[in-house]
């Protein structure tokens, strides 16, 4: 029954913060990018150095080390079920999309 309550918080956890990260990935891409593209070089370079100073904190921290933490977990989790199959299997495909 606990192992049970762990693979399902782990596998919440993962998708979470799966999530999140694709999530900062997404906006920066479909918005900051595109709106530093409009500006000249100097205020380009200007803005991307205060975002470096400004996003570096313990929430980006958990979002770039949670997937890949928390998906290593849930594998292992998973992997000891009757019905899974082997991590040795899955673990080079986990790699090929992260």
């Amino acid at each position: 029954m606990m192992l049970a309550a762990l693979r399902g918080i782990s596998l919440v956890a993962a998708t979470v913060t799966m999530g999140l990260l694709a999530g900062l990935f997404f906006v920066f891409a479909m918005s900051v990018m595109p709106g530093l593209s409009r500006t000249d070089n100097q205020v380009f370079v200007d803005a991307m150095q205060q975002i470096n100073v400004a996003i570096l904190n313990p929430w980006l921290a958990f979002v770039l080390a949670g997937p890949p933490v928390s998906g290593i977990v849930t594998a292992v989790l998973h992997s000891r079920q009757a019905s899974a199959p082997p991590l040795a299997g899955s673990a080079p495909l986990w790699c090929y999309t992260s």
